[in-house]
């Protein structure tokens, strides 16, 4: 492994689920970087639960229940639970940036996780929080072929 640390937000997922450009291609790159174990990844509880509510509303049972056991079993990707401790950290960068709680709780959760980097698609998240830098799917390839 590479020693590189993403927390991954719940549209790299939905741009590889739903085949959505701009960033389909790219965020296929990064999910195929960590089953490969070339990056370590890291997901919110709370992504899996978005994740797992289009499934359902979509009355796409089986496919939910095939990404919740694929996910769960992936020895690269380890879901982080939401924590005291990642609830007293985004609540900071809620009240700071004015981001909405579900993306503070992702932003949290990689800063708890010391992930190097957060990767999501969302334009509003800041660029860099501390040690953290917020990269989009396209950025986060390019990235890793440096």
């Amino acid at each position: 492994m590479s020693g590189i640390k993403i927390c991954i937000d719940t549209n790299v997922f939905l741009n590889v689920i739903n085949r959505e450009d701009p960033f389909h291609s790219y965020s296929r790159k990064i999910l195929s970087a960590v089953d490969d174990g070339k990056i370590e990844g890291a997901v919110p509880t709370l992504v899996i639960a978005e994740i797992l509510t289009g499934y359902f509303a979509n009355k796409r049972d089986t496919e939910a229940e095939e990404f919740l056991s694929t996910s769960s079993t992936n020895k690269n990707l380890k879901i982080v639970p939401l924590s005291t401790e990642i609830a007293l950290i985004s609540s900071k960068i809620r009240a700071s940036t004015g981001l909405r709680l579900p993306d503070a709780v992702v932003l949290g959760t990689a800063v708890q996780w010391h992930a190097d980097f957060l990767v999501t698609n969302d334009e509003h998240f800041p660029k860099v929080l501390g040690n953290l830098k917020i990269l989009d799917s396209r950025r986060m390839v390019a990235n890793l072929n440096d």
